[in-house]
């Protein structure tokens, strides 16, 4: 059976992605430093697993052992949507990895 990708990952502004990046490195190191979250950072919040995943597509490797670092955190985060967004997030790098390892 042939599998192939129904998509390209999309391929953004290098500098764009390190700014995204660096923004949730530290929006990571304030949650485990036990900072209070401003509104922004939860917003931020929201949107980090799928910002991370498309860190890691287009080539910040250690984007998703950051990722799944920080399961713990959004976990036990207020919004339950943060921590289902996670699992979708996690589910579809599972599912390219399976893909990419049988060609």
């Amino acid at each position: 059976m042939e599998t192939d990708f129904l998509f390209e990952p999309p391929q953004y502004n290098k500098k764009m992605l390190y700014h995204i990046y660096n923004s949730n490195l530290a929006l990571l190191q304030k949650i485990n430093s036990g900072q209070k979250l401003s509104e922004s950072d939860l917003k931020d919040i929201e949107q980090l697993p799928s910002t991370m995943m498309i860190c890691y597509l287009n080539g910040f490797e250690n984007a998703k052992q950051i990722l799944i670092d920080a399961k713990q955190f959004l976990k036990q985060h207020q919004n339950p949507e943060v921590y289902l967004a996670f699992k979708e997030t996690m589910r579809v790098l599972r599912k390219m990895k399976y893909n990419t390892n049988e060609n």
